[in-house]
């Protein structure tokens, strides 16, 4: 993820779920169906420090569809 995309979404995350949130890591992610892709991805993953709801955030984003 580059620079920018992680401001844009730390600033996303913050407006939608509140707190001060800051990022943990990004996870590539590929989800199958009887052995067939059917959607691959990265999620990006945010603590929340100061919400009193959550402790984390996750925001997907799809790379290219199956």
């Amino acid at each position: 993820m580059t620079g920018a995309d992680s401001v844009n979404l730390i600033a996303a995350s913050g407006k939608t779920h509140g707190g001060n949130p800051a990022f943990v890591q990004s996870l590539p992610v590929c989800e199958s169906v009887d052995g067939a892709p059917v959607w691959e991805g990265v999620i990006h993953i945010f603590d929340l420090a100061g919400n009193p709801d959550a402790a984390r955030a996750y925001s997907g984003s799809s790379s290219t569809p199956p």
